[in-house]
């Protein structure tokens, strides 16, 4: 009786750990290449890659598709890689293509790397601020 419910409750871990990968598996799908297009980006998932005419991949960050969605919040940056240099200033790579630098003064440099990161940020400058007051 004993081995027989050991051997049941073995047979019963293992179909359940193999749903468990199942299910895993199944959340994150393979990377897969994309067209160079603001509308694949928008279909993405994180991981999916742009095959660059230098042979190199792009591959796409959860920032970077929101970006070309047009629902990043660059409002709230903390969750972004922040590398912090020994003068105070912060480097935060919000993307591939937009890399930015607060210094301890307050001010900030933007690098803007490709053409959906400059028109994402562009968008957000003309929305968040009266430009008037500025020009």
């Amino acid at each position: 009786m004993n081995k027989t419910f050991t051997l049941l409750l073995v047979v019963i871990l293992t179909v359940y750990a193999a749903n468990l990968y199942a299910q895993a598996s199944k959340e994150t799908p393979e990377p897969k290449q994309i067209e160079n297009k603001i509308s694949a980006v928008k279909n993405a998932n994180p991981g999916d890659y742009i095959l660059l005419p230098s042979g190199k991949k792009y591959t796409l960050t959860k920032e970077e598709i929101a970006i070309a969605k047009g629902e990043f919040n660059y409002e709230n940056l903390s969750d972004v890689e922040t590398t912090v240099e020994s003068d105070g200033t912060e480097i935060k790579t919000i993307s591939q293509g937009h890399i930015a630098y607060i210094y301890p003064d307050g001010q900030s440099t933007h690098i803007l790397k490709t053409n959906i990161s400059f028109t994402a940020y562009m968008r957000y400058v003309k929305d968040a601020y009266y430009l008037a007051q500025y020009i």
